[in-house]
């Protein structure tokens, strides 16, 4: 699990997300892949045994260049851009096959999968629109969904949102949150909406679930935030004010049982820093560069 991956298409959108898990990768001192899914036709899809599988005789020579220029665009773009601050190897992966399942594919052997908030549309473009959100509701590990005009570095003196609601996912969300801020010297707010009036469980809910995180990180300072407000309204507001937004996959209640639709939806969608969506748990010097063409 000592790598992150970044799925690109050539778009801004996809650089944008690179250069995010770039900085990520650094940071965690673990491997980049930057990964290209070249979609072959749907009949040929439907020949595959795997989504990802040898490169078959039917797809063109011409798709192919192009998924070897878009990796050693991006490769180039991460070394000018990261300088000394880079991961500690970086890998680039051709795959051929079913977009979504590639990723997810990819999602079982690594702590986290970024993709960008868009791309170029239509089949080969599906990767970073409608298909970042198809790999955030099926990936077991993390996803961070990155928007074109993020930086790869955010500032240090903004805080990371993270959406509470007592659940497994929420809780998955934020140990993302704290491990995240810890790293970065960042702050929480930790962002409980409801509304109903069950303000004063909502407040003890706040602290129960926080008190033993805090434990945990006694170097990260958080605050526990309640809004009356519909959840993803409150975490996109408190978003303008973030380097980052942690999201659970699923959970119960108002809060996150909508996470899967409408809330996680709106937060992706609008939110102009990146957006790190929880799985059901959390799991917890210069680079070399290979290539491997699967």
């Amino acid at each position: 699990m000592n790598r992150i991956v970044a799925g690109v298409d050539g778009s801004p959108a996809a650089t944008a997300a690179a250069l995010w898990a770039a900085h990520e990768a650094a940071t965690r001192n673990v491997e980049l892949t930057v990964l290209h899914v070249a979609p072959s036709a749907p009949e040929v899809w439907s020949q595959l045994a795997s989504p990802a599988v040898a490169v078959p005789p039917m797809v063109g020579k011409a798709q192919l260049a192009e998924g070897e220029r878009i990796l050693e665009d991006t490769v180039d773009v991460i070394a000018k851009a990261t300088g000394s601050h880079q991961p500690r190897c970086i890998t680039t992966r051709l795959c051929v096959g079913a977009i979504v399942p590639t990723l997810v594919g990819q999602a079982d052997e690594s702590q986290m999968v970024v993709v960008g908030r868009r791309g170029r549309g239509g089949l080969r473009r599906a990767l970073l629109g409608s298909v970042s959100s198809a790999v955030v509701h099926a990936a077991r590990c993390p996803v961070a969904v990155v928007h074109q005009h993020v930086s790869a570095v955010q500032p240090s003196e903004a805080p990371i949102v993270v959406g509470i609601d007592g659940s497994p996912s929420a809780e998955s969300a934020i140990a993302i949150a704290f491990d995240e801020a810890s790293r970065r010297a960042s702050d929480i707010v930790a962002v409980y909406s409801f509304d109903h009036a069950d303000a004063p469980g909502a407040a003890e809910l706040v602290v129960q679930t926080l008190s033993d995180w805090q434990a945990r990180y006694p170097n990260v300072t958080m605050r526990g935030l309640l809004a009356r407000d519909h959840p993803a309204d409150a975490l996109l507001d408190q978003s303008r004010r973030a380097q980052l937004v942690v999201v659970g996959g699923r959970g119960r209640g108002r809060f996150v049982g909508e996470m899967h639709g409408s809330v996680s939806t709106a937060v992706m969608q609008a939110c102009r820093v990146p957006v790190i969506v929880a799985p059901g748990a959390h799991r917890s010097t210069r680079p070399n560069h290979r290539r491997r063409i699967h």
